[in-house]
């Protein structure tokens, strides 16, 4: 596996109208990124586990191991 070359940041007000989708881990940290959200940005907030079409990424479900892909465009 090659070296993970990114860097974890925390939002901007900018990034709600950069992205199409802001993507987080719990529910604590979806209802700090929706009270935030600018009226009028283009992003959908929401749960990663929501986009799991196998259900292995639930809030207080802790998997051995999973592979999680994703295409950033």
């Amino acid at each position: 596996m090659p070296p993970v070359t990114h860097k974890a940041r925390q939002i901007q007000e900018s990034d709600f109208h950069t992205f199409d989708y802001i993507l987080c881990m719990d529910k604590s940290n979806l209802r700090d990124l929706n009270r935030i959200r600018p009226a009028g940005s283009k992003a959908h907030v929401d749960l990663l586990g929501s986009f799991d079409p196998e259900g292995e990424l639930i809030i207080g479900k802790q998997p051995k191991q999973f592979n999680l892909s994703l295409k950033l465009f």
